[in-house]
């Protein structure tokens, strides 16, 4: 009897790997979850980038450095920390 629930408990197929499958699901669903978020705010990126002229040039200025024909842009170089 004793032989038996050993075997039952550390088994190949016992309640320690039953346990170990549990937490191991309970991992790969909130991964899933978290993915399928991040997936849905992606095609909504997609759309919107496909879409939408304000978010085309938002992302033209952030990322390109783009400016339209009658803006301009200043540099200025900074001088050492004494001359403010």
């Amino acid at each position: 009897m004793f032989g038996l629930m050993l075997v039952i408990s550390f088994g190949d197929n016992g309640l320690l790997e039953l346990s170990r499958m549990r937490a191991t699901l309970h991992t790969l669903v909130t991964d899933n979850e978290r993915l399928a978020l991040e997936n849905a705010r992606t095609y909504r990126t997609i759309e919107r980038l496909q879409k939408d002229p304000a978010m085309i040039e938002d992302v033209a200025r952030r990322e390109l450095g783009m400016i339209r024909d009658d803006e301009r842009i200043f540099k200025f170089k900074s001088g050492p920390a004494g001359d403010r």
